[in-house]
């Protein structure tokens, strides 16, 4: 099975994974309690204060029992994203590797920035909250509470436990990989236990008053800032930053003004034309996005695989270089684009036979070639002498700059 090469942390996390369920339980604990260091977790705090403020008045044992099922939510929440990655392979690992992925993902942060600012109130459904009734005040309501702030946490706090998630799903293990999940979102709970049933804590808080508003703009700038943690690197392996920036914003304002910000006062007609507006923006900032996500003309001359065996390419006895990429790799755009671009390198290029192995969508012919010359990551190059035979010590795996692929061209050639 092809992957992304593996980054040293993900690879202690994977060692840690397989020296047995006890170190794994620990470890994910802490790395649980580790996130609420994070900026993904700012927006919950506010949720969690406002709420068991509204409990300050119940006895400390009743608040405790409610702020166990709130932090039991937040670990269900965290043990489906576990069961998911087991279940789901390694396909779940490369989702942020994909540029649309992460710009949906910008997307959301965005809005939940908006909401800060007041540009709309999420809220549960009346409707819901009616048929729930008093449980709301609850141990029920408390658990429903805490399934809530999961589902806010896990989608930004993947981006930062995705090795953990590609490792999970990597093995594939389903029910272990659920457990261990559900102790991270434990240990991410843990705090909040402390935080609802300290008395001392919430008597200490000022009253409310414009002092929460501005705490609330303050964790809409945090979570622009998260936003942009997750679109910059986009924006450095592709050529055009520009249209991918102007793109994103066109989607985020066409959705913001035409249809989540709620002022008061719209007539009927004027939502029909800022509707009709941010539909308008959000196509021409996806057809922006789409335009600067394409690749640039290659600068090499690349011969594309097409089950063609090696021997039949040297036609002009020269030596072979394969280059085993997908579109959903990163460090392969990076390749492409920095290394492949360099002139050096694409005039020492013309000496080869540039071979290039497409495993975006891998069919039998590739899986065979890849399974052939025993490839575990992408991006991968092999260089091949003139004779058919791989050049060992020559092989590349993970981004390559000029200079080192201009020594390991002329080792080849040397050869």
């Amino acid at each position: 099975m092809i992957r992304a090469s593996i980054p040293t942390d993900e690879l202690r996390a994977k060692q840690i994974i397989e020296r047995g369920l006890p170190y794994a339980v620990v470890a994910f604990f802490l790395f649980g309690l580790a996130l609420n260091l994070t900026p993904c977790v700012y927006p919950v705090i506010p949720m969690t204060v406002s709420f068991f403020v509204a409990q300050s008045e119940r006895k400390k044992r009743a608040v405790f029992v409610m702020a166990s099922y709130y932090v039991v939510g937040i670990a269900i929440v965290f043990s489906v994203l576990g069961l998911i990655s087991g279940l789901a392979g390694s396909q779940w690992g490369f989702l942020f590797q994909n540029p649309w992925f992460v710009i949906f993902i910008t997307i959301i942060i965005l809005s939940m920035a908006a909401s800060m600012f007041g540009a709309f109130e999420i809220t549960v459904p009346s409707s819901i909250m009616t048929k729930l009734g008093k449980s709301r005040q609850g141990a029920i309501g408390s658990f429903i509470m805490g399934l809530t702030v999961g589902v806010v946490i896990a989608p930004c706090a993947t981006g930062i436990i995705i090795g953990l998630v590609g490792i999970v799903a990597k093995l594939g293990i389903v029910a272990k990989g659920a457990l261990l999940f559900f102790v991270m979102g434990l240990g991410l709970g843990l705090p909040y236990l402390f935080l609802a049933t300290s008395s001392t804590f919430f008597n200490r808080l000022p009253k409310s008053g414009m002092w929460m508003v501005w705490i609330r703009k303050l964790f809409g700038v945090l979570l622009i800032g998260v936003a942009l943690y997750f679109l910059v690197p986009q924006g450095k392996q592709i050529h055009d930053q520009q249209g991918l920036y102007l793109g994103v914003l066109g989607i985020f304002g066409g959705l913001l003004l035409g249809f989540l910000e709620r002022g008061e006062g719209y007539t009927r007609t004027f939502k029909i034309i800022r509707g009709t507006f941010g539909l308008l923006l959000i196509v021409s900032g996806a057809l922006l996005v789409n335009a600067a996500l394409q690749p640039e003309a290659p600068a090499i001359d690349w011969v594309s695989y097409r089950d063609q065996p090696i021997e039949q390419l040297q036609k002009k006895n020269r030596p072979v270089l394969i280059d085993f990429y997908a579109d959903w790799c990163a460090a392969c755009k990076v390749l492409d684009r920095k290394t492949f671009r360099d002139q050096m390198v694409v005039d020492k290029s013309k000496e080869f036979i540039m071979l290039r192995v497409d495993c975006t969508s891998p069919n039998d012919k590739c899986t065979a070639l890849t399974e052939k010359f025993k490839v575990s990551g992408l991006p991968t190059m092999v260089f091949i002498s003139s004779k058919g035979q791989e050049i060992h010590g020559l092989r590349a795996i993970g981004f390559l700059g000029p200079t080192e692929m201009l020594k390991k061209m002329e080792e080849a050639l040397a050869q």
